[in-house]
Protein backbone atom coordinates (compact mmCIF):
# COMPACT_ATOMS: atom_id res chain seq x y z
CA UNK A 1 0.00 0.00 0.00
CA UNK A 2 1.25 3.50 -0.70
CA UNK A 3 1.49 6.24 1.60
CA UNK A 4 -1.90 7.78 0.93
CA UNK A 5 -3.39 9.00 4.26
CA UNK A 6 -6.90 6.60 4.89
CA UNK A 7 -10.57 8.50 4.53
CA UNK A 8 -11.42 8.82 8.43
CA UNK A 9 -15.03 8.07 8.59
CA UNK A 10 -17.32 9.38 11.59
CA UNK A 11 -20.60 7.41 11.98
CA UNK A 12 -23.46 9.01 14.19
CA UNK A 13 -26.48 6.88 13.88
CA UNK A 14 -28.84 4.98 16.89
CA UNK A 15 -29.16 1.83 15.01
CA UNK A 16 -26.51 -0.13 16.19
CA UNK A 17 -27.23 -2.60 13.67
CA UNK A 18 -26.97 0.11 11.13
CA UNK A 19 -23.32 0.82 13.17
CA UNK A 20 -21.63 -2.56 12.61
CA UNK A 21 -22.62 -2.96 9.01
CA UNK A 22 -21.15 0.04 8.06
CA UNK A 23 -18.01 -0.75 10.27
CA UNK A 24 -17.60 -3.72 8.36
CA UNK A 25 -17.83 -2.55 5.04
CA UNK A 26 -15.48 -0.14 6.36
CA UNK A 27 -12.91 -1.84 7.71
CA UNK A 28 -12.42 -4.23 4.72
CA UNK A 29 -11.85 -0.45 2.97
CA UNK A 30 -7.91 -0.05 2.06
CA UNK A 31 -8.21 3.86 2.28
CA UNK A 32 -10.82 3.98 4.90
CA UNK A 33 -10.87 3.66 8.65
CA UNK A 34 -13.15 4.52 11.02
CA UNK A 35 -12.51 7.58 13.62
CA UNK A 36 -15.53 7.22 15.70
CA UNK A 37 -18.96 5.76 16.15
CA UNK A 38 -20.95 8.05 18.05
CA UNK A 39 -24.83 6.94 19.36
CA UNK A 40 -26.35 10.22 19.31
CA UNK A 41 -26.07 13.65 18.59
CA UNK A 42 -24.17 15.16 21.86
CA UNK A 43 -21.87 12.21 22.03
CA UNK A 44 -21.08 13.30 18.00
CA UNK A 45 -20.69 17.10 19.02
CA UNK A 46 -18.77 15.95 22.14
CA UNK A 47 -15.99 13.72 20.13
CA UNK A 48 -15.53 16.71 17.43
CA UNK A 49 -15.26 18.91 20.04
CA UNK A 50 -12.23 16.81 21.30
CA UNK A 51 -10.79 16.87 17.64
CA UNK A 52 -11.84 14.00 16.04
CA UNK A 53 -13.03 15.20 13.15
CA UNK A 54 -13.46 12.89 10.07
CA UNK A 55 -13.04 13.30 6.86
CA UNK A 56 -16.84 11.91 6.02
CA UNK A 57 -19.48 12.21 8.62
CA UNK A 58 -22.45 9.68 8.20
CA UNK A 59 -25.02 10.96 10.07
CA UNK A 60 -28.21 9.77 10.90
CA UNK A 61 -30.50 12.97 10.87
CA UNK A 62 -33.57 11.53 13.20
CA UNK A 63 -32.10 10.27 16.29
CA UNK A 64 -31.99 11.10 20.01
CA UNK A 65 -30.26 14.60 21.05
Amino acid sequence: MNDMKKIQVGLADDNQDFCNAVKEFICKQDNMEILFIACDGLETLELIDKGKIPDVLVLDMVMPH
